[in-house]
């Protein structure tokens, strides 16, 4: 739902599912595709990170990190960003889970061929390497491709988490 004024949206209601993902219960799928590399100031422009993913990195580097995936023809497939425990942004505030990944890109070019799982269990494959174990994620609820990518890796639904951005502020207001 959203209310716009004056052609201007000024509020708008997000309801999401989220998900946990554990280690020892995640479809391994092979990550031999695509070449990981950082997100930072210099590779902004070419994973078309969004002017808040880029506050929020220069905000909390040592809590938001990004990375971009190419594949072997050296295209830029999709990026992915995840949020350590402390990360201190209203909507993605974590204080009781180790890693949240808060934002998932396949291009729309790379779309259906399975990148983001790839993406997924690389990035859960370096967290366990660090001794975490779970990573946890929202979607928007009418995300269907996104669920069903989510859930063929081994994510588990948890609850629902309904938040509102009012003037570009966005304000949690139920988890179920």
């Amino acid at each position: 739902m959203s209310i716009e004024l004056l052609g201007k949206r000024i509020l708008t209601v997000y309801d999401h599912y989220v998900y946990r993902l554990q280690y020892e219960a995640m479809e391994q799928t092979l990550c031999e595709r695509l070449i990981p590399f950082q997100v930072n100031s210099s590779t902004y422009e070419e994973v078309q990170a969004s002017t808040a993913i880029r506050r929020m990195m220069a905000k909390q580097p040592n809590m938001i990190y990004g990375w971009g995936f190419r594949n072997d023809d050296s295209d830029v497939v999709g990026h992915l960003y995840l949020m350590k425990r402390g990360g201190n942004e209203v909507l993605y505030r974590i204080r009781s889970v180790e890693a949240y990944v808060f934002a998932v890109r396949v291009f729309d070019d790379f779309r259906g061929k399975r990148y983001a799982g790839e993406m997924i269990t690389w990035l859960m494959n370096s967290l366990h390497a660090e001794g975490i174990d779970e990573m946890w994620l929202t979607v928007k609820k009418e995300n269907y491709p996104a669920i069903r990518a989510y859930e063929r890796l081994g994510f588990e639904r948890v609850g629902s988490s309904r938040f509102i951005r009012f003037l570009g502020i966005n304000i949690p207001y139920r988890i179920i």
